[in-house]
Order: C-alpha cells, then sequence, then structure tokens
C-alpha cells in the first residue's frame, strides 16, 4: 500500500492541480491588511451587539406577547358586543399599530443578528476553504432580504402609521438606506450562489464549484456590515415612531372626551324630554 501510495505522489501529471476553494486577490490583500488585534476587537464588538440584540429580543417578546393578549381580548369584547363599542374599537386600533411596530423591529433585529453572527464567522476562517464556504450564507441572507421586497414592505408599514409621527426625515432616511444598498450584491449574483450553493443544492458538482468561485469573502463582510447598517437607521427612524406613539394614545385621549362628553349632551337631553 505505501509502495502504492509513493508511486501516486511521483506521477508526472498532465495537468496543473489548482485550489478550487482560493479566495480573489482583492480579497486576500483585504484579509493580509487587518491585524490580528483589529480583529479580535472587532468580533468582541459583534458578540457584545449579538448578546445585546438577544436580549432586546427577550424584551419585545414579552411586550408584543402582552399586546397580543389586549388585542385577543378586545376583539373578543367586541365580537360579543360588551362594552362600549366605539370606544373599544379606537382602542383596539392603538393597540394593534403598537404592537406592529414591535413584530417589525422584532423581524428586523433576528435578520441584523444573522448579518452579525455571519460576519462573526467570516473573520474567525482560518483558511481559504473556510471563508469560501462561509460567504454562501452572506448571499444567502442578503438574496432573501431582496427577494422577500424587506425595504419595500419596511417602507409599506411605515407608511400606515400617522403622517405627523414622520416628519422631514422621511425622505432623507430612505436616501441613506438608498445609499447603503447601492454598495451591496446585486440580487441577480445572489440568487445564483444561494440557489446552487446554500438553500438550494445544484446537482452538478463544478456548477457548485464554480458557484463558489463566484462568492467574495470582502463582498461577504461588505453585505453583511451593510446590512447591519440599514438595518440600524431603520431601527433609528422607528425609535422615532415608537416615542411618538404618545401622539396616537394622547389623540385616543382627546376623541374618548370629546366622546364621552357627546354622550353627557345627549343623556342630558334625554332626560329633558316628557
Amino acid at each position: 500500500m505505501n509502495n502504492i501510495n509513493n508511486d501516486m505522489t511521483e506521477l508526472d501529471l498532465p495537468f496543473e492541480i489548482k485550489p478550487a476553494f482560493k479566495l480573489q486577490n482583492t480579497d486576500r490583500k483585504h484579509i493580509e491588511s487587518m491585524s490580528e488585534d483589529e480583529l479580535s476587537d472587532q468580533i468582541s464588538i459583534l458578540r457584545k451587539d449579538i448578546e445585546d440584540a438577544g436580549k432586546k429580543c427577550n424584551l419585545l417578546v414579552s411586550l408584543i406577547n402582552y399586546l397580543n393578549d389586549e388585542i385577543k381580548k378586545y376583539k373578543q369584547l367586541l365580537k360579543n358586543g360588551e362594552g362600549d363599542i366605539y370606544g373599544n374599537k379606537q382602542w383596539l386600533s392603538v393597540i394593534q399599530t403598537h404592537a406592529s411596530i414591535y413584530e417589525m423591529r422584532g423581524y428586523l433585529t433576528l435578520l441584523q443578528m444573522d448579518a452579525m453572527t455571519t460576519i462573526v464567522g467570516l473573520y474567525q476562517a482560518k483558511n481559504d476553504t473556510e471563508r469560501i464556504m462561509l460567504c454562501k450564507h452572506a448571499y444567502t441572507i442578503m438574496y432573501e432580504a431582496i427577494e422577500d421586497n424587506l425595504f419595500k414592505k419596511i417602507s409599506a408599514g411605515i407608511k400606515k402609521y400617522p403622517e405627523e409621527l414622520k416628519g422631514d426625515v422621511y425622505k432623507p432616511f430612505w436616501r441613506g438606506v438608498k445609499d447603503i444598498i447601492k454598495k451591496m450584491t446585486n440580487h441577480a449574483e445572489a440568487k445564483i450562489i444561494r440557489n446552487t450553493i446554500d438553500a438550494h443544492k445544484c446537482h452538478s458538482f463544478l456548477d457548485q464549484i464554480n458557484a463558489y468561485k463566484k462568492c467574495s469573502w470582502s463582498q461577504s463582510v461588505v453585505n453583511m456590515y451593510g446590512l447591519f447598517r440599514v438595518i440600524n437607521l431603520i431601527n433609528e427612524y422607528m425609535n422615532l415612531i415608537n416615542n411618538n406613539m404618545e401622539v396616537l394614545y394622547n389623540r385616543f385621549y382627546e376623541n374618548m372626551k370629546e366622546y364621552i362628553k357627546k354622550l353627557d349632551e345627549l343623556q342630558e337631553q334625554l332626560k329633558s324630554l316628557p
């Protein structure tokens, strides 16, 4: 057996064996430009952010569960015709809006955690094969976000809130989002990688290898940081909406005061009837 192995190593092959999993030169320059200390610092920051995001998810779960219980209760009251129908409808609308804000923030937080965890993996990889194998998930995250029309859905969701909650920050906010998206992987490229070697597996071995060769380590990092930054911008805007939920609550209380006043006036009128 040893003789066979020795003979195999001494064969004069008629072709050159090139590594299938080899980073592009531009990627190599990016990796070599970062020191171990810089990488360690970035990973520590990301891990802290991931942990904080996990704690945020715990809080959001509690808030959403509480609001969903309230929504369920008031829907039941309306179904049974119990209590004041007008008041219950108005209050239900307010808490449904608040719950939808928390739902959107929770969804964005999980997406951001996925991006950050992927960056940690890309930074910690020790060789080209590991790096390239990890890249494919970054492309899939990007593809899913674009394919699912994430940013259009968020835009549509934000627009349903009262106009006064948006103010003059709405247009520059989306300009900032679009500027970041321009630097990220295009949809077609992400689709090829996602559908060939990640969410779906192509049956052709060579097609899979060629898809891996399209993966860019540096672009994967850019994509995930870009997604991270976009979600930060969206969350900052969601903070404005969330902080100004007081506008909706105050409007509800004012409407109810006016409603109760009219009911009192009507009751007085009824008393004066013969």
